[in-house]
């Protein structure tokens, strides 16, 4: 396990406090059944016996007879325990038990500073419990003046009838359960978080892939199921004032402000392994950069498992394969998102060769002719942990996106994807973190954004479409 920090604790133990609670209170739940219902109760009964050297009834208690006693405890307690000793109260209580069974339930004991022993007897019945006590005494008692013939045992307390029970108590059980239960499921979690080889926050990127994070991505979004894809196109009208929409609008100008430098216009937007979000990445990325008056075109350059044209409802009986293969003019395949700004150009029929049609002359030739026409070209491409094809797509273009998802990627997939890009040489533009949960995401966000809404709402402020 690696260090983990005060606050990384807290932060595990909120984001897991559902599992927590109900983990915690079944085993509670479970605690008081079992105490109240199917444990039998248990009476505990005692008595107290002085211990001291042989001598008349009419004489005092010495100091010295004490300290002899103390050393003669150690001798009776085997009494008390002997065979002779218990077998006689089981024939004379008439008990329907054996010693072994019978001596589980005795416990006998020197209070401490003092030649005084304890005996105790549990028992399920507390009348029984008191006449076993008092009996054990007794015949114990006898037995010491037969074989030591002496008399110094002496009963100061005899064993009265319990009026509650000893065992269990269902209120001590549940607080001590709830209290472990607790400690142990909190180690637990935390245990098997910090274990967990998964990419989980912008801190795990930082620290296993070195890369800058350009983008958190909330899990929250409202998706439907594509072909076992998961993907979503958010209504700008309906989401422009929620923390998706904020997160889109932050990587949109992440993105703007590296591109200042670099002259960006294509990027390749890719992840380690399938279904890790890249294709909502890139298809709500281009709707954000379209909102600033850009025109964009998304590329799908995954030729295996195309997914855009299902994304946007678009045919794709010609696309990329098309312009390649047969030779037609690349507008003749674009089509329209139906979102201003934004133009899709799809895979196309998918191809025996797609390495081989990505690696040719006539793609870099496509990818310089599509650039005079738009502002940004976004590449929806393979995972580049599973194929080559997205190594290609690198080489000709501008820089790379890579795209995580928490809780679900993990850490030697995204170094190996990072490792693969730094061999080509090709520029990371930084990483996206998908699918983030809106627990690990800073609380002030969603509550900045409830505030705003509820404003708007009951029109204390005036809404003016965003850009």
């Amino acid at each position: 396990m690696e260090e983990i920090e005060l606050k990384d604790i807290f932060l595990i133990l909120r984001r897991r406090l559902a599992i927590l609670l109900i983990i915690t209170i079944s085993i509670v739940v479970i605690t008081g059944i079992i105490s109240c219902f199917v444990v039998e109760p248990q009476y505990k009964a005692f008595t107290t016996l002085l211990v001291g050297k042989s001598q008349n009834y009419d004489k005092k208690i010495e100091y010295d007879d004490i300290l002899l006693s103390e050393k003669l405890v150690s001798t009776y307690e085997q009494i008390i325990n002997s065979r002779l000793t218990i077998d006689t109260v089981i024939s004379e209580l008439d008990l329907d038990t054996t010693y072994e069974k019978f001596k589980k339930n005795i416990k006998v004991y020197q209070l401490k500073d003092a030649g005084i022993l304890r005996i105790e007897i549990i028992d399920k019945d507390p009348q029984l419990a008191a006449n076993i006590a008092n009996k054990l005494s007794n015949i114990f008692i006898s037995n010491i003046k037969d074989l030591l013939k002496t008399d110094n045992v002496k009963v100061i307390d005899e064993a009265k009838v319990p009026s509650n029970q000893f065992s269990p108590k269902p209120i001590i059980d549940i607080i001590i359960v709830g209290i472990l239960g607790v400690f142990i499921v909190s180690f637990s979690i935390i245990f098997f978080e910090n274990i967990n080889n998964k990419i989980k926050t912008e801190k795990d990127i930082k620290k296993y892939l070195g890369l800058p994070v350009i983008g958190v991505i909330p899990k929250n979004l409202k998706q439907k199921n594509i072909k076992n894809n998961e993907a979503y196109i958010f209504n700008t009208n309906e989401q422009t004032r929620s923390n998706v929409f904020e997160a889109f609008r932050t990587l949109r100008t992440n993105i703007q402000f590296l591109n200042s430098d670099k002259k960006i216009k294509t990027i390749v937007i890719t992840s380690p392994r399938e279904k890790e979000g890249k294709s909502t990445i890139v298809s709500n990325l281009a709707l954000m950069i379209s909102k600033i008056e850009k025109r964009v075109l998304i590329i799908d350059g995954d030729l295996r498992k195309p997914s855009i044209h299902l994304m946007f409802e678009l045919f794709n009986y010609k696309g990329i394969t098309s312009i390649l293969t047969k030779g037609i003019e690349y507008k003749e395949a674009v089509q329209s998102a139906g979102y201003n700004g934004i133009d899709i150009l799809t895979s196309g029929p998918i191809p025996q060769n797609p390495s081989e049609l990505l690696s040719s002359n006539k793609m870099k030739v496509l990818l310089k002719e599509i650039v005079d026409d738009y502002d940004m070209v976004l590449i929806d491409s393979p995972p580049i942990c599973l194929v080559t094809d997205t190594s290609l797509l690198s080489k000709i273009s501008d820089c790379t996106i890579l795209v995580c998802a928490s809780e679900q990627t993990k850490v030697e997939a995204a170094t190996t994807a990072k490792d693969l890009l730094i061999s080509l040489k090709t520029d990371i533009l930084g990483v996206v973190l998908n699918k983030m949960s809106v627990k690990k995401i800073p609380y002030y966000m969603d509550q900045y954004f409830d505030y705003y809404n509820y404003n708007l709402k009951h029109k204390k402020i005036k809404w003016k479409n965003m850009k």
